[in-house]
């Protein structure tokens, strides 16, 4: 009599493993064919289809079911670039979801505002509940061609730059931020009025700033506490830039190494000066000992010149 009940039940245990593996396939096959018709169907629309980089905007994409159910739905956005890239230009921060028992929710793209010179970047966003057990509850998908305008003004953004590694005493690489470059810039009675002195790089940025004549003062300070093994150029250079139109470089790595050092070491000519001036958003930067063209940035519709930085007196 055990015997017999034993067997009866390994049929019950190997039958009901036989019904739950057939239950498991079931997300193997068509989902459409899945979906019940007492189940929601989400419909999808964007904030806007264009949309300018100014500020770092998001664009929404609001998520609409016909009714509600009684568990939260997760949707997946699933981004192809064109001109731009994930990561880059953009980044898909919310997929989106509908909470349990409501009929609407959200999902964000955030557009990151750059200061590159770019014509308008493309990329295309498709929506749905794609991912199991959601695909299995809800239809409805749609696709969205999008598109980020350049973002420009007339303002200029002066970076003295030395990124790189030295090799110090012990043979050790080290980084170039370890030596302090500064800038300062004066208005024509030679009173300071901004200062560039604690970052790696250093940045002026003169957003704002009224037509006239400034003067630029811009070099390295200190050594710090670096070491070298061997004497050492510094790759330092100005990047100028006018958000959305131009960016140009300066090259200044014939000027200070790791012999003469900075103001801080003794050396005479720590500091390059320049005379800067602003007029309707045209800026003209010149030797402030000869007179000499060292960088003339253009409004939009004219073309940026690049000259050889000053020699030093």
């Amino acid at each position: 009599m055990k015997k017999y009940i034993y067997k009866i039940f390994s049929l019950l245990v190997i039958t009901g493993g036989i019904i739950t593996s057939c239950d498991y396939r079931k997300a193997d096959q068509d989902v459409a064919s899945t979906i019940s018709p007492d189940n929601p169907t989400a419909s999808f629309a964007v904030s806007t289809t264009s949309i300018n980089e100014e500020g770092n905007p998001e664009i929404t994409v609001n998520i609409t079911l016909d009714k509600a159910i009684h568990e939260d739905l997760n949707f997946d956005i699933v981004s192809t670039d064109g001109t731009a890239e994930e990561g880059v230009d953009y980044d898909i921060t919310d997929e989106g979801t509908v909470d349990a028992y409501q009929t609407t929710g959200t999902a964000t793209i955030i557009i990151y505002h750059d200061i590159l010179p770019e014509d308008t970047e493309t990329f295309s966003i498709a929506i749905g509940a794609t991912s199991t057990p959601y695909a299995y509850m809800v239809g409805g998908s749609d696709t969205f061609d999008l598109s980020i305008e350049n973002y420009t003004n007339d303002d200029l953004l002066i970076e003295l730059n030395w990124d790189g590694t030295y090799t110090d005493a012990s043979g050790a690489d080290q980084d170039l931020c370890d030596i302090d470059f500064d800038m300062i810039l004066y208005d024509d009675t030679f009173a300071t009025i901004a200062t560039a002195y604690y970052d790696c790089p250093e940045a002026l940025d003169l957003a704002g700033y009224a037509d006239g004549t400034y003067y630029l003062q811009a070099g390295l300070y200190s050594l710090g506490s670096a070491t070298f093994q061997s004497e050492t150029y510094f790759p330092a250079k100005f990047i100028l830039t006018k958000t959305g139109q131009s960016i140009d470089e300066i090259d200044l790595s014939t000027y200070w190494n790791s012999t003469n050092g900075g103001e801080e070491e003794g050396y005479a000519d720590a500091y390059n000066y320049y005379v800067l001036t602003i007029s309707s958003g045209s800026y003209t930067l010149q030797d402030f000992f000869t007179g000499d063209p060292v960088w003339s940035g253009k409004t939009k519709s004219e073309l940026a010149e690049i000259f050889h930085a000053p020699k030093k007196f």
